[in-house]
């Protein structure tokens, strides 16, 4: 709990609004950033298992 004192010391000349507003906004933005990561990888995980099916069927067919 000491720590979080020591990093928001220097945010005490700020309106506590204004702090906690542009904490979770930052909040919000890294949380979208994150969605967005998990969104691309469940994405390129699934082209590359259709990709590995396509071509394990295009193989057993020619072989």
């Amino acid at each position: 709990m000491d720590d979080i004192h020591r990093l928001l010391a220097p945010l005490a000349a700020y309106p506590r609004w204004l702090v906690i507003t542009c904490l979770v906004l930052v909040a919000v933005a890294g949380l979208w950033v994150l969605a967005k990561v998990i969104k691309l990888t469940i994405y390129l995980v699934v082209a590359g298992v259709v990709l590995l099916a396509v071509l394990v069927a295009f193989g057993w067919f020619l072989g």
